[in-house]
């Protein structure tokens, strides 16, 4: 099962998608509509979501409501979450197997 930050991102908005949680406080315009519709701007910009990995799983997340945001930090911690996962199912592994 993927890490996935969907249900964090948005509100079912009763149309099939979700809608961005309104994280901008007062007097920011509310943004896109749907979290699909700002990712694909945010693809679209070229900037470092393009060719970030983890894109499927945060959809822009943390790039809302600064699409100026780096990301650095955020993909360090979901490459540590992902050598953790694959740590704990290699031991999970190897327990299955008898071994310690």
């Amino acid at each position: 099962m993927a890490l996935s930050l969907h249900g964090f991102v948005g509100q079912p908005s009763g149309a099939g998608e979700r809608a961005l949680s309104p994280r901008s406080g007062a007097g920011r315009e509310a943004g896109p509509a749907a979290v699909c519709d700002f990712r694909d701007t945010l693809v679209a910009a070229g900037g470092e979501c393009r060719a970030c990995r983890y894109l499927s799983r945060c959809d822009g997340y943390f790039k809302w409501p600064n699409t100026d945001y780096d990301c650095t930090w955020v993909k360090e911690l979901f490459g540590d979450l992902a050598a953790a996962a694959g740590a704990l199912r290699a031991d999970l592994a190897d327990q299955a197997r008898g071994q310690d």
